[in-house]
């Protein structure tokens, strides 16, 4: 628990920051206030603890930034000054009532998210939309040295959401002008994905323009939405710089990176096997094109044995965390067609 604030402790600190910076009382009064909103107008802006000055904020050009985009006299308090003005207030109940002054305010994703953490009724992380678990961070970050740990949701598991939110971005683009029928295809899919007992990798093929990266999508958005579930997803574009078709390790690398955005508390192990891929897949490389001389036999060894490294390093990677009840992973593979025109051998791999 943070420590009880003395009132008379903070007057008298006040009264030391205002003399130190030559910033009166009234000023500090619309500090306190601006500081709990992301954007206002200095003239309708309203102290709690003091007389609404005629004029609105006094010098508030002076502490304030232009807001981009936004038209009419609308500002933003400047960093610095808004962290100090958060740590004068010192309580979550003070933070509060600089809110119930001004209960006209600008209706932003970071406005959202203060409110909602103040006035304690944020919804569970993973009902928040990309934009919302963004301001998330930023308000989080301000009110870290104010409230208690305890008040604000994990850092890690706010990362998480983000990162899962960031990945269905995508998804939810595609199907944002509307999914119309493929019941049936969906049906299958499910069935497929989450029948009984093993399952081999499943090919989705057509035509360009035909649907299947929207079919992918609606199918992503209906897993993650499922009650009770907690879908690992791991969307891996061969279209990504990143990612060689001639080079496997390239794809689990890029499987890697996406799963440690969505557990960062597992990031150390995940950077380790990057790591390990990487050296692998260095040596695969250059058994890869051993296979041309003396030896082509001993190369192509060489290639099963670290593709078979590299595949039950990742395997335990993510058999670790599908432990967790409710968790399951899906890895999709877009634009495919990428390795395949490259032959048989590099698809094979």
């Amino acid at each position: 628990m943070k420590p009880s604030v003395d009132p008379a402790a903070v007057a008298a600190l006040r009264k030391i920051w205002a003399s130190q910076d030559d910033v009166d009382d009234v000023r500090w009064a619309y500090r306190e206030a601006a500081c709990v909103l992301d954007v206002f107008d200095p003239a309708h802006c309203r102290p709690f603890e003091a007389s609404p000055r005629k004029g609105g904020y006094p010098d508030a050009e002076a502490d304030t930034d232009p807001v981009p985009g936004r038209t009419g006299g609308d500002r933003r308090l400047k960093q610095d000054l808004r962290q100090e003005a958060l740590e004068r207030l010192g309580s979550r109940e003070r933070i509060a009532a600089a809110l119930a002054a001004n209960a006209d305010r600008v209706n932003t994703p970071v406005q959202r998210m203060l409110d909602a953490l103040i006035e304690q009724r944020l919804r569970p992380l993973e009902t928040l939309d990309w934009e919302e678990l963004r301001a998330l961070f930023t308000v989080r970050r301000w009110l870290d040295p104010v409230l208690d740990p305890g008040e604000l949701p994990d850092e890690s598991a706010v990362a998480a959401a983000f990162a899962r939110a960031d990945l269905l971005a995508p998804a939810r683009h595609l199907v944002a002008d509307g999914f119309v029928n493929r019941r049936e295809q969906l049906l299958k899919l499910r069935e497929f994905l989450w029948g009984d007992g093993p399952r081999p990798p499943l090919m989705l093929s057509g035509i360009g323009g035909v649907g299947k990266s929207t079919l992918l999508a609606r199918l992503t958005l209906q897993e993650h939405e499922k009650k009770g579930q907690r879908l690992l997803l791991v969307p891996i574009d061969m279209d990504r710089p990143t990612v060689n078709p001639h080079r496997p390790h390239s794809l689990l690398i890029e499987a890697v990176r996406q799963i440690n955005r969505q557990h960062p508390e597992r990031a150390d192990h995940g950077e380790s096997l990057i790591q390990q891929l990487r050296e692998l897949g260095a040596r695969f490389a250059v058994s890869e094109e051993g296979r041309s001389f003396e030896t082509p036999r001993y190369a192509e060894k060489q290639v099963e044995w670290m593709q078979n490294e590299m595949a039950d390093a990742f395997s335990a990677f993510v058999g670790d965390l599908l432990l967790d009840p409710g968790q399951r992973a899906l890895v999709m593979i877009d634009t495919f067609e990428e390795a395949q025109v490259l032959g048989s051998d590099v698809a094979g791999n």
